[in-house]
């Protein structure tokens, strides 16, 4: 084997191997560790001979160029191996169909890592029988089937299955898992109930994702979890129609995602009064009604929030001068927004109130914000002309549909960085903006140019339309 570059992370180095694995490490006596991850090989298979190497304990494999399948000759490794990981490789074909065909003797696994491959088929069902087994990774696959009955797993602290083809419903034994503090089940096909025997022993849980599949939550009114959440992702699965009660005893909760959940009610005052600090907030495309005003008082530091697609109304709320996203759109907020004049930190990348009913003429604040970039004021009802401090260049802006006159600033005008722009120039548009002058510079530097136009003048009303209705593409300018 030859080695390459030297890799360093956090005061750590390290140098990936590369060419073959050599027949010879067989001649190293008792052998019991071997990592060859990051191993730079040319796409070969796995060398069945490491299932000659009895001795091992930990077998590391990860991040490397292996391909093909999984060699049944590792089976003879799973007397005394306790950690395997074969995670981002590129193989292929049924999940170890001869490494867990064990019968009496079960292995010692501890720690299995089979992540971010292609295996295919089903979990084998042996494997809710490892007693001993602490981690279990086999997210990013095409594994099919049902999760098999975990009972026996007892010592599981960490379950990865998300993002696979997984079917059928989630097997209650999950719930006398009372050792295990992760839990990842996310973007497969499974349905059926979650009820309150999925958590009846989860007493250590603190991890929970079950968003992305079609799960009814079902649980009783007055149900007190065992476990104290830090992170809980529900997003579009069913909750009902009731803001979840559960969720006030809570208290340590920073990343709580329950969007899209059919949820059709006025937010909990006692929500506001929790004492949590989120980092990440998201009750988008749901039906939740009521104000905000005390939004600030659950979130923590850096924060992200994504409440769009509701009918939240009054004002638009104070909020820390940390925060990082907020999406507010499509909803009823209603009145200025001179508070936003508060946030001056310089992690602010995205804001999105479009499609309120916002009045007022914008704040003169906008400099404070040289990370901002995506802004997205359409549809609103907002007056007067662009604040000089407006002229940064974001490389996102939408404000059409509203009530914007006069002349551009001339900063905007100037703009390198404007990666889109939607901006209605027509007067007699409906809501449209009233907007003179010349076109910004950076309009005839959109690369998706199919047109040839004049920057002199815009008497006769200009606007931008889209080339590609994907997000995050560029803008023509068509005269009308």
């Amino acid at each position: 084997m030859e080695t390459s570059q030297v890799y360093e992370y956090g005061g750590i180095s390290w140098t990936p191997f590369s060419g073959e694995i050599g027949s010879s490490l067989v001649e190293v006596q008792n052998l019991a560790y071997l990592d060859l991850s990051r191993f730079e090989g040319s796409e070969t298979s796995i060398p069945k001979f490491i299932g000659t190497l009895t001795n091992l304990r930990y077998l590391n494999f990860s991040n490397s160029d292996f391909m093909g399948t999984i060699p049944d000759e590792l089976g003879n490794l799973s007397r005394a191996l306790e950690t395997i990981d074969l995670s981002s490789n590129n193989l292929t074909s049924l999940i170890f169909p001869g490494f867990f065909a064990f019968n009496d003797n079960l292995p010692v696994f501890k720690h299995i890592n089979l992540a971010s491959n292609h295996l295919e088929g089903e979990i084998p069902r042996t494997l809710g029988d490892l007693s001993s087994l602490e981690t279990l990774d086999l997210s990013q696959n095409y594994l099919s089937g049902e999760i098999p009955n975990m009972k026996n797993s007892l010592s599981i602290r960490e379950l990865y299955l998300s993002g696979n083809k997984l079917n059928g419903s989630l097997t209650t034994s999950i719930g006398s898992l009372s050792n295990l503090e992760i839990l990842d089940v996310s973007s497969n096909s499974m349905v059926g109930v979650i009820s309150d025997l999925h958590f009846l022993n989860l007493s250590k849980l603190w991890y929970l994702d079950i968003s992305s599949n079609s799960f009814t939550v079902d649980l009783t009114p007055t149900w007190v979890p065992p476990f104290q959440l830090i992170t809980l992702k529900m997003s579009s699965c069913k909750l009902g129609l009731q803001f979840p009660q559960w969720l006030h005893v809570q208290n340590r909760i920073s990343h709580l995602d329950i969007s899209n959940a059919i949820i059709s009610d006025v937010i909990s005052d006692w929500f506001w009064d929790l004492p949590i600090k989120l980092g990440y907030l998201n009750l988008s495309s749901n039906q939740i009604s009521g104000e905000v005003q005390k939004l600030s008082s659950v979130l923590g530091s850096f924060p992200a929030v994504d409440l769009n697609s509701n009918p939240f109304e009054g004002s638009v709320p104070l909020l820390p001068v940390d925060i990082r996203i907020l999406d507010l759109s499509k909803n009823m907020f209603s009145g200025m927004i001179s508070n936003l004049c508060s946030m001056a930190g310089d992690k602010f990348n995205y804001l999105d109130l479009s499609d309120n009913i916002l009045s007022g003429e914008l704040p003169d604040c906008w400099m404070h914000w040289q990370s901002l970039g995506i802004i997205n004021l359409g549809n609103n009802n907002f007056s007067g002309t662009l604040p000089a401090s407006f002229g940064f260049p974001p490389e996102t802006l939408h404000i059409r549909n509203n009530r914007f006159s006069g002349q551009l600033p001339p900063p905007l005008l100037n703009c390198t960085g404007l990666k889109l722009g939607r901006i209605d120039f027509l007067e007699e548009y409906q809501h449209g903006n009233n907007i003179s002058g010349r076109l910004p510079q950076c309009m005839t530097n959109f690369t998706a140019m199919a047109l040839e136009w004049s920057t002199d003048d815009m008497e006769s009303g200009y606007l931008a339309e889209p080339v590609d209705h994907s997000w995050g593409t560029e803008w023509g300018v068509t005269k009308e």
